[in-house]
C-alpha cells in the first residue's frame, strides 16, 4: 500500500473512531445527568437520636408485598459498551480496524410464594451497532436469559427446573459469560443440598443456543448435553475446596481440523484460601473420554498467588497467575490431547479475547490498587503454545491460528483496567490491551501489533 493511501485510510479510521467516541461521550453525559436527577431525590428520615438517612427511590422495587405470603422484587441492568480494534487480525490487509457499540438490557422479576416456592424470570436484550461479522455472543434481540422455579423440600434441600445461568468454582470450566454481550444459559434440572458451609448439587442440562431474533431460542433441545456433580466446602480462611465431575456430550466437534462426535468427562479440584495478606487460587483438571475412534486425555493446571500489602492507603495488591493447558501432541495418532474448557468466561484473558484456554502456557503478573472510588489494574501476559503440533484457539475453542511452524511463543499482551463507581448503581470502566506478536504469529505471516479498547458504563438496580 502506498504511503498516501495508508495516510488516507488512517485518517478515515480516526475520523470514524472520533465519531463513535463523541456518541459515547454524549450518552455518558446523559446517563450521568439522569443518575444525578434520579438519585438526587431521596426520602429523608430525621430522628433526634440518629443522623439523616438517604433511601433511594429504587429500593421500593424490592420486597413488594402482594399478599400475606407473597412478595415480588424487581431488578435490572443496563450496560453500554464502545469497543474498537486496530489490527484485529495481526495482519497488514484492510478491514481489520473496527469500532462498534454494544447494548445490553436485562430486567428481572423474583416472586417468593411463602418460604418454600420461588419463581424467577429475567428478560435480556443484546444488540450491536456497527459490527459486521457477528458471533453468538454479540446479538440476541430479546430472550429469556433465565426463567425457572425453585422449591425447597426442606431447609437444606431444594430443586430447580428451568433456564438458568450457571457458574461453578473459579469459573474456569463453567461461567455465566458476563463480559461478552450475550450471557450463557442452560435449560436444566438441578438438585442442591446446603448445610452450614457445605454445598453440593447435581444437575442435568442442555446449553441454550442463542439466535439473533425475538424469543426464538428453543427450550430443552439437548443437542449438546451437560451433566455434573459439584461439591464445595468453606473449611477455613486458609483451606476451601471445590470438587466436581462434569460430563459433556456433543456432536460435530472440530479439533485441529478433525471433526467427530465427542463424549468428554472432567474431574477437578479447586483449592483456595487466604493467610496474612496472602491468597491463593489453584485448580487441577483431568479430562478423559472419546472422540470418534480416539480416546481423550488432557490436563490443565492453574496457579494463582496474590499478596495484599498491609497498612497501605490504596489497598495495593500484586499477584501472579501461571497456567498450563494441554494441546494435541500428534494429530495423526488415536489420542486427542486438546483440553476443552467447556463453558468458560468469554473473555478468558481480558476483554480483548484473542486466545482461548486450550494449548496454552501463560505467565501473568499483575498489580492493582484503589484510590477513592477508582480502581486500577496493570498486567502483562506471556503466551506460549503447550504443543507445537497444535494451533492456537479462540475463546469459542475454534482453531483460529493453525500450526504452520514449530515456534512456541505466541505473543505478549499488555493490559490496563480502570473503573469508577459513581454510586452503588452506576459504574464506568475502561480496558485497553496491546498484543505484540511472538515468533509463532510472525512466522505465520501475522506481524502487526494489535490494539484494543472497550469503554463500559453500567447501571444496576
Amino acid at each position: 500500500m502506498k504511503k498516501g493511501t495508508q495516510h488516507k485510510a488512517f485518517c478515515t479510521y480516526i475520523n470514524r473512531l472520533m465519531f463513535e467516541y463523541n456518541r459515547c461521550v454524549q450518552l455518558i453525559i446523559l446517563l450521568l445527568f439522569w443518575s444525578n436527577l434520579l438519585y438526587g431525590q431521596h426520602i429523608q428520615h430525621i430522628d433526634a437520636t440518629e443522623k439523616t438517612e438517604e433511601r433511594p427511590i429504587l429500593t421500593g422495587l424490592k420486597g413488594i408485598k402482594l399478599g400475606e405470603y407473597t412478595t415480588l422484587s424487581i431488578g435490572g441492568d443496563y450496560r453500554f459498551q464502545a469497543e474498537s480494534f486496530i489490527n484485529e487480525e495481526f495482519g497488514s490487509h484492510d478491514g481489520q480496524d473496527n469500532a462498534w457499540l454494544l447494548n445490553r438490557i436485562m430486567l428481572n422479576a423474583d416472586w417468593n410464594f411463602g418460604e418454600n416456592l420461588n419463581a424467577f424470570v429475567e428478560l435480556s436484550s443484546s444488540t450491536v451497532i456497527g459490527k459486521e461479522d457477528l458471533t453468538a455472543v454479540d446479538k440476541d434481540v430479546l430472550a429469556f436469559n433465565q426463567i425457572f422455579a425453585q422449591y425447597k423440600f426442606m431447609p437444606e434441600l431444594q430443586m430447580m427446573v428451568g433456564r438458568k445461568n450457571l457458574s461453578y468454582g473459579s469459573g474456569r470450566l463453567v461461567d455465566i459469560r458476563n463480559l461478552p454481550n450475550v450471557r450463557r444459559s442452560f435449560d436444566l434440572l438441578q438438585l442442591k443440598f446446603i448445610k452450614n458451609t457445605l454445598e453440593a448439587d447435581i444437575f442435568i442440562a442442555s446449553i441454550v443456543r442463542n439466535e439473533v431474533g425475538v424469543l426464538d431460542n428453543d427450550f430443552f433441545e439437548f443437542k449438546e448435553s451437560f451433566y455434573g456433580f459439584h461439591f464445595s466446602d468453606y473449611i477455613s480462611g486458609l483451606i476451601n475446596l471445590d470438587v466436581y465431575y462434569f460430563f459433556q456430550k456433543q456432536n460435530d466437534v472440530v479439533y485441529n481440523n478433525i471433526t467427530g462426535n465427542e463424549r468428554r468427562s472432567a474431574v477437578g479440584i479447586h483449592h483456595y484460601g487466604t493467610l496474612k495478606g496472602w491468597s491463593y487460587n489453584n485448580e487441577i483438571i483431568h479430562q478423559f473420554g472419546s472422540f470418534e475412534d480416539s480416546r481423550i486425555s488432557a490436563l490443565a493446571y492453574y496457579f494463582q498467588v496474590e499478596y495484599a500489602f498491609q497498612n497501605t492507603p490504596n489497598n495495593l495488591k500484586t499477584g501472579l497467575k501461571f497456567e498450563v493447558i494441554d494441546g494435541d501432541d500428534d494429530p495423526e495418532d488415536n489420542k486427542v490431547g486438546n483440553f476443552d474448557a467447556f463453558y468458560p468466561k468469554g473473555a478468558y484473558f481480558g476483554r480483548v479475547a484473542r486466545f482461548g484456554p486450550s494449548n496454552l502456557i501463560d505467565i501473568h503478573p499483575y498489580i492493582n490498587f484503589k484510590r477513592g472510588r477508582f480502581f486500577y489494574e496493570f498486567d502483562i501476559d506471556f503466551f506460549w503454545r503447550e504443543s507445537t503440533k497444535d494451533g492456537v484457539y479462540n475463546p469459542a475453542l475454534q482453531l483460529e491460528y493453525p500450526s504452520l511452524n514449530n515456534q512456541p511463543y505466541i505473543g505478549t499482551q499488555l493490559g490496563t483496567f480502570t473503573s469508577y463507581e459513581l454510586n452503588e448503581y452506576v459504574s464506568l470502566e475502561l480496558e485497553t490491551n496491546f498484543i505484540f506478536p511472538g515468533s509463532f504469529l510472525k512466522q505465520s505471516g501475522l506481524t502487526n501489533s494489535l490494539f484494543h479498547f472497550v469503554f463500559t458504563t453500567e447501571f444496576k438496580f
